[in-house]
């Protein structure tokens, strides 16, 4: 049983502190962590994809506020699928912000491992009735 596994079907996540482009980039991830095995995004897919109209370079503190809220709400960091084009691997903030302590050389491991923490996540479809487009 993985540390995600604890979660009660019926309690929905109370996101009204988000802004709402960063509950429309959650549906958008957390749909695309259900439609296929191995998602990843890259950040202007996600740009794309969303119906603000926003530069992919300008998409970090949405995503920043999205990995905060996953973590304190014991969720695995879902914003790890969103991916530069060029190395397949999220952008350096990801890390320096949420893993100040660990050396360059050691990301692509954090990277493999919070991958599969959220592969492994079954609770994506909570997060995406949590949110106004879920509904």
């Amino acid at each position: 049983m993985s540390r995600f596994d604890l979660f009660d079907d019926d309690v929905l996540f109370d996101m009204r502190g988000l802004d709402s482009l960063t509950i429309e980039i959650a549906a958008v991830l957390a749909r695309l962590c259900l439609a296929v095995e191995e998602p990843l995004i890259t950040y202007g897919q996600l740009a794309q994809k969303l119906s603000y109209d926003i530069s992919p370079r300008n998409l970090d503190n949405f995503l920043g506020q999205l990995s905060d809220f996953c973590r304190v709400h014991g969720m695995p960091l879902l914003t790890v699928i969103v991916v530069n084009q060029t190395n397949l691997r999220p952008g350096d903030g990801f890390f320096r912000y949420f893993f100040p302590h660990v050396e360059k050389e050691n990301w692509d491991a954090i990277f493999v491992e919070e991958y599969k923490a959220v592969l492994g996540f079954k609770q994506w479809s909570r997060l995406i009735d949590s949110t106004l487009y879920g509904r």
